[in-house]
């Protein structure tokens, strides 16, 4: 006769199975080392229902990447429209009060457009920095909400975490790195004859040029790199990525003045797009491309009186530019990244960024944050 087996029981001290996760933001964990000590710093998938991708949705409840960025590009529209409209009526206001606009003429004249016109030229610093202070709070506020509830990942996948403790990551480099590049071409260009210095002053720029132009950089870097490109790497596309947003980077900055006065501009933009999307990939946070991208426009403005992608600048630096200098040396009234001497510096520093990228890509594994399904 053969004995009944008894059936094992779990102990009683084992926990209750987990409930299905329902909100499709617990479905990314953040990592358990998001410090200094991180090597890797990914989102974890847990757990995410899967469908077969639609024409609109991406099998996993999200639209599509197309689709996504469509949405952004109407957001952009209409944030880019509400800060200008702002910032208009903040610089119209002050030149009421200081009486710029009432030496343009009568509305009704002939010269008023051209008097107008010229104004604007001259407030070129001024239009950039109220500028700077309505972007910077709207774009950021856009770029959450769609991150958010329109990408449905955390908002820290976007690069809003601590820097990493490495030479690449943090922000102190980040300022060297977007100062040296700077400094080199003016220094080449100096050298060959563009430029003559006439002496040091002091600029009152150099001050109140400090925190808008952080914020310009800020609200830049959001935009392109945190948004456009970070949605780009979760596809596991970061060379696509790259070039899309440098391209977009280069089109949207063609709309500046002098955008169109040499050659070098374009290809300089295309190339700064290129630089400050790797130093992203490289650093993995936001603040080391911001820390460049502020470095660069500020030393060249405010500090060395160069006109900061076509809007002129009252520097430290008293400086003439050398009127029988080709603008291709020179960059022309766009500023030195219309020269081809910038252009030569920039490859260096992104041929500097891709080793160091392609180092840590070999060292550490996938750039990405978190994995999208496209």
């Amino acid at each position: 006769m053969i004995d009944p087996v008894e059936p094992k029981l779990p102990p009683a001290d084992l926990p209750a199975p987990a409930a299905p996760l329902t909100d499709p933001h617990a479905a990314y964990a953040p990592p358990q080392l998001l410090s200094f000590e991180s090597q890797v710093e990914t989102a974890v998938p847990v757990a995410e229902a899967y469908r077969p991708p639609g024409f609109f949705g991406d099998g996993t409840g999200r639209l599509r990447t197309v689709w996504r960025f469509m949405v952004f590009g109407v957001g952009f529209f209409i944030t880019e429209l509400a800060a200008g409209i702002c910032a208009g009526l903040v610089v119209v206001a002050y030149w009421f009060a200081t009486g710029e606009f009432q030496k343009a003429g009568a509305p009704d004249s002939d010269a008023f457009m051209n008097n107008l016109q010229r104004l604007l030229k001259d407030s070129g610093g001024l239009v950039l920095c109220v500028g700077a202070i309505f972007n910077a709070p709207f774009s950021l506020a856009l770029v959450m909400l769609l991150r958010r509830f329109i990408d449905r990942r955390p908002i820290w996948t976007m690069g809003f975490v601590w820097p990493a403790r490495r030479w690449s990551a943090n922000i102190p480099v980040g300022l060297c790195a977007g100062a040296v590049p700077i400094l080199l071409s003016f220094g080449v260009v100096t050298a060959l004859g563009g430029f003559e210095l006439r002496g040091v002053r002091f600029s009152p720029a150099a001050i109140w040029y400090l925190v808008p132009l952080i914020l310009a950089a800020f609200h830049e870097e959001i935009l392109f790199r945190s948004y456009l490109l970070q949605n780009l790497l979760d596809m596991r596309r970061p060379m696509f990525g790259v070039l899309f947003t440098s391209v977009i980077f280069w089109l949207v900055h063609g709309l500046n003045p002098a955008a169109w006065s040499t050659p070098f501009v374009g290809i300089n933009l295309l190339l700064a797009g290129v630089l400050l999307a790797l130093a992203y990939m490289v650093s993995d946070n936001i603040w080391f491309p911001t820390a460049m991208h502020f470095a660069w426009n500020y030393f060249q403005g405010p500090i060395l009186g160069i006109p900061v992608s076509g809007l002129p600048m009252q520097g430290m630096i008293d400086l003439r530019v050398n009127d029988a200098a080709h603008p291709y040396l020179t960059g022309g009234p766009f500023g030195l990244e219309g020269s081809a001497v910038c252009a030569g510096v920039q490859v260096i520093v992104i041929a500097i960024l891709f080793v160091a990228y392609r180092d840590r890509k070999t060292m550490y594994g996938e750039d990405s944050f978190t994995v999208a399904t496209d």
